[in-house]
């Protein structure tokens, strides 16, 4: 992987709370340079082992898809310290993420052209991942970018190293309950990635429950083989809504076959019973020339 001098880049903005926009100067210390983004991860510890990093960012460099962000390499810059454990390089999306794109849609102006590319798009990249053997752990609209030519590209894995509490919105119920991860977790977390999609990210998945409740409504999946009926109080009026999750038929889901045969099936128990990213894809780019495609 290639190695960059940080004496090469001239920082611009900060874009995340882990982010830089920056210029590169690949050839010179003249010119204007390319736009990329510099990230950081986070060390839970300051003695914490690079090496397993480092491999994994290697892993990231070799990924190369255009439904992919583009690892370019690491950033040489010293900051091997209790803040900061490495630095790296990827290319820049100048529309920022898909969460923020789609939230930004009046219900008015949905096209469902748009939305159906944005979800193939995720599936291609996705489907290429699957190829690989690799497994991304924390897909999410707000973890997919939206390039200049309106191009929808999957990022932001596998270096994190940690998850934020509400992450479990999106976590099968072996990723919230046993900590395992795979492909078909991943399958999982896609089809509330899709959910986010027809909802054009209005709101959080489970937004009726608080993290105890998602947890608690995964844990009566893994144990009884259902999800749970929730009990919501109403404390107006003092009576309790009983409601149904999982989650329900997005606003803007273009029929229930769409939901029955794209999105639930990701959502089965028995992760061996989900379908493949590849089988997802084809689905959805099966959808993409014909409408009729999602009846046959």
């Amino acid at each position: 992987m290639l190695s960059f001098k940080a004496e090469n880049l001239r920082m611009v903005r900060s874009i995340g709370k882990r982010a830089i926009l920056a210029r590169l100067l690949e050839h010179s210390s003249s010119g204007s340079g390319r736009p990329v983004v510099v990230k950081r991860v986070e060390a839970q510890k300051a003695e914490m082992d690079l090496r397993p990093v480092k491999k994994h960012l290697q892993l990231l460099h070799g990924l190369k898809h255009y439904n992919f962000v583009k690892v370019i390499g690491a950033l040489d810059d010293g900051s091997y310290n209790s803040q900061f454990l490495t630095s790296y390089l990827v290319e820049y999306m100048p529309q920022g993420s898909l969460r923020n794109i789609l939230a930004s849609i009046p219900e008015t102006s949905v096209d469902q052209a748009t939305l159906l590319s944005s979800l193939t798009q995720i599936a291609a990249g996705m489907a290429y991942l699957e190829s690989t053997k690799m497994v991304h752990g924390q897909l999410s609209c707000h973890n997919c970018y939206v390039d200049a030519d309106g191009a929808v590209k999957v990022g932001e894995f596998g270096v994190r190293w940690e998850h934020e509490g509400s992450a479990v919105r999106w976590m099968s119920w072996e990723s919230a309950l046993e900590g395992s991860f795979s492909t078909a977790s991943d399958v999982w977390s896609f089809g509330v990635c899709g959910w986010e999609v027809y909802s054009l990210c209005a709101q959080l998945p489970y937004n009726d429950l608080d993290e105890e409740g998602v947890f608690e409504n995964l844990k009566s999946l893994h144990l009884n083989g259902e999800l749970k009926v929730v009990k919501l109080p109403m404390i107006r009026v003092k009576l309790h809504v009983r409601v149904q999750k999982p989650l329900s038929m997005p606003s803007h889901c273009p029929s229930e076959q769409f939901y029955r045969k794209v999105l639930s099936p990701c959502w089965r128990r028995n992760s061996e019973n989900r379908p493949s990213f590849a089988e997802l894809h084809l689905l959805l780019q099966k959808l993409s020339i014909s409408n009729k495609a999602i009846e046959e």
